[in-house]
């Protein structure tokens, strides 16, 4: 109890004509009362467990489509009532004058963008004809084609954003339902590129995916409608509130939304055998990667149902405000294209360590499981990346999950032993791939085949014996090393003592040393 705020309550009861008794009596009261409203928000937070948080989110989720349900029905009366708003709105600006004046905007951006393709007719011409010589040249053609086609589209948009200033002057209801539409469009226009820029439908050689020509198509077009869908009916939604819009009460996004989510699980479905193909590659062996891109295209499905999950959860707990079209857009793109980075890290990894199909048979094979060991740290560190790319556009923070009743310390401590975890991985890949390197050169050394015959003696022989024989040996202690100081260091960060542990290692591995030291001594004879 806060002596001052007291002293000062009961002066304010004393000014007021009270007694002593009755001011003190009233005083205890308003103490009571704080001390009991105190000791409420504590207990509301102590009880913040995760079943109660799933219960709450469930409850949520079931009452708003209750909600949504019964909106329905008078969900078109709505969108006319926002449609007759917005004719309001416009004042004595004509019917048809939109239309025009769009159509108007719109074909000066497309001169626009004949202008700018005639300037780089050549340019264009040269990209026609170029045929690529590996990797690097097929990313330099189709990068330097992206970027005429950005140029070209930022003629577009500048040219009609001003052409719908000058012409919309006086009229800015016009003004910005058209500006909107110039970038919905844009945006459409932009995904396309992108799409294009992987899948080139109309040049396979510039292919950077392992699809076939329909299903280079097939995503094109499947993309083109779905950024089409996102830019005008889902991006631009919240605007219609300036016209009486709302979302609560009309509910057409949350349709939308699950419509639009449901033709991403569709394209899905129809290309994914083209999806397991692209991810397969030329591998046939049967591979964990082989089961993956299997599996895969479900796997994408249930990201995408999860992620409409999340949505929906947004809208329900009435956090609609806060949810981003962009990180809605971003996150889809992110899911959709991590076949595509699949591929590409393989497509990396070789381009960047080419092999030599003259060198031995053994430094071949280690070059293999060299790329291998690569892939597989590339694929982790992409995989770190992607988490933490879709977890800051979803302004994910695991401080704030701890306010909820995770765990502060755990909470502090989860992004910490993640990286551990990855650094370990890492470690492990690295020394994998160095262990094996040097025992094929030791193999190339000795003259040894892929048979264990030997093929000469070669010089150095014995020596090469003794590497070939301890580099397992070393592998084996390195990356035990490596797995007990990140598990050591994982115990540190959920803040267990690790002294007593250490210490006790250092003793079994001084004894082991001295045992060892023992046994390799020669007997001397007597």
């Amino acid at each position: 109890r806060d002596p001052l705020w007291s002293r000062g309550l009961g002066d304010v009861y004393k000014r007021q004509g009270l007694s002593d008794a009755q001011a003190r009596e009233l005083l205890l009261q308003e103490l009571d009362n704080k001390v009991a409203l105190r000791e409420k928000e504590l207990a509301a937070k102590v009880d913040v467990t995760l079943a109660n948080i799933l219960t709450s989110w469930g409850g949520a989720l079931y009452q708003s489509w209750q909600d949504t349900f019964k909106a329905t029905p008078y969900m078109m009366q709505k969108v006319a009532k926002t449609f007759a708003n917005f004719e309001v709105k416009r004042g004595d600006s004509s019917l048809w004058r939109l239309p025009v004046v769009l159509l108007m905007s719109l074909i000066i951006g497309a001169l626009a963008t004949i202008a700018v393709r005639f300037l780089a007719r050549s340019q264009q011409a040269h990209l026609d004809e170029a045929l690529p010589s590996g990797l690097w040249s097929t990313i330099k053609i189709i990068s330097t084609r992206f970027i005429l086609q950005g140029i070209q589209l930022l003629a577009f948009v500048i040219a009609a954003f001003v052409a719908n200033k000058l012409i919309n002057n006086s009229y800015p209801v016009d003004r910005i339902f058209i500006h909107y539409v110039i970038e919905a469009l844009g945006m459409t226009i932009f995904a396309i590129m992108v799409a294009r820029f992987i899948m080139s439908p109309s040049r396979p050689d510039l292919r950077l995916c392992m699809l076939d020509d329909e299903s280079a198509k097939f995503f094109t077009r499947r993309t083109a409608l779905l950024s089409g869908i996102s830019a005008f009916f889902i991006g631009h939604t919240p605007n219609l509130m300036n016209y009486g819009w709302v979302n609560v009460e009309v509910r057409l996004q949350v349709w939308i939304f699950l419509l639009f989510n449901l033709l991403i699980i569709l394209t899905f479905w129809q290309g994914r055998k083209s999806i397991t193909r692209a991810i397969m590659g030329h591998d046939e062996s049967g591979s964990t990667w082989q089961k993956f891109a299997e599996i895969w295209p479900f796997v994408a499905m249930g990201l995408v149902a999860l992620q409409w999950l999340v949505v929906e959860l947004y809208i329900a707990t009435d956090n609609v405000h806060s949810l981003s079209p962009t990180a809605i857009n971003l996150t889809l793109a992110t899911l959709m294209s991590l076949p595509l980075l699949e591929l590409a890290i393989p497509a990396l990894v070789t381009a960047i360590w080419p092999g030599d199909r003259g060198a031995p048979l053994a430094l071949q094979a280690a070059h293999k499981l060299t790329q291998a060991g690569l892939i597989r740290i590339g694929r982790i560190i992409a995989t770190a990346l992607l988490i933490l790319w879709i977890a800051k556009l979803w302004g994910l923070n695991l401080q704030d999950l701890a306010s909820q009743g995770v765990g502060a310390h755990f909470a502090g401590a989860l992004v910490e032993i993640i990286i551990i975890s990855f650094i370990c991985y890492g470690l492990c890949e690295l020394l994998n791939i160095v262990a094996d390197r040097q025992i094929a050169i030791e193999r190339v050394t000795m003259g040894i085949d892929d048979d264990d015959e030997s093929q000469s003696d070669g010089e150095g022989g014995q020596g090469g014996t003794r590497l070939g024989t301890l580099m397992p040996l070393v592998r084996g202690a390195g990356l035990t090393f490596i797995i007990v100081l990140s598990f050591l260091a994982i115990l540190e960060q959920l803040g267990i003592n690790v002294t007593p542990l250490l210490a006790g290692a250092g003793i079994v591995g001084l004894a082991v040393g001295l045992s060892l030291i023992h046994i390799s001594e020669p007997t001397r004879p007597e």
